[in-house]
């Protein structure tokens, strides 16, 4: 059952990066450029894909909470927290300061302490 928790993680995180990755180009500079932008953005591939994954993650999660203990699965979750961030860094060019990098490591540390 544990590749439900996988699957879990996966989906959210793919869902993320390809949200961004809808957005990434466009210019949210005004008030006026907001609606031109949405429906470019609507009509994109990528958002619809970043958009049916959310909606999987969205149906997963209820079924994982009927299995799992909820402090268990949350902390789980926490790693696609830390996938996201390192996507950005890989993907988007962003940058990881220290207080990141820090951050990365006491969501592992915390995620690392569930198998122990």
């Amino acid at each position: 059952m544990s590749w439900l928790l996988v699957a879990i993680v996966l989906t959210r995180t793919i869902s993320d990066i390809l949200m961004k990755k809808s957005v990434h180009c466009l210019h949210f500079d005004t008030l006026s450029s907001l609606w031109p932008n949405v429906k470019g953005m609507l009509k994109t591939p990528v958002f619809g894909i970043g958009l049916i994954l959310g909606a999987i993650n969205v149906l997963l999660w209820p079924v994982a909470l009927r299995y799992f203990e909820l402090s268990y699965a949350y902390p789980f979750l926490s790693i696609s927290f830390v996938l996201i961030i390192l996507s950005g860094k890989w993907m988007f060019r962003e940058k990881l300061d220290i207080y990141k990098w820090v951050g990365i490591l006491f969501i592992v540390a915390g995620s690392m302490s569930l198998f122990f």
